[in-house]
């Protein structure tokens, strides 16, 4: 099974200034997700990342996992 939760963007200020050498604004790299423990079947999920930017799409699997 896959599930799909939507994210709210923290900043994170202090990533920015560790990776500073890059030059990049990194302070919108955080987020956070609230998931309703009780719709998700019990089983063993890989942790992934959707992003969506545009008519651009990526996935990620972070190599985490979580059980529930």
């Amino acid at each position: 099974r896959t599930y799909v939760f939507t994210t709210e963007t923290v900043i994170r200020e202090g990533v920015t200034q560790h990776f500073k050498e890059l030059g990049l604004n990194l302070d919108y790299s955080g987020f956070r997700a609230l998931i309703p423990l009780r719709k998700i079947a019990s089983g063993e999920y890989t942790v992934g990342i959707y992003i969506t930017k545009g008519d651009i799409e990526a996935l990620q699997y972070t190599g985490r996992v979580v059980d529930f």
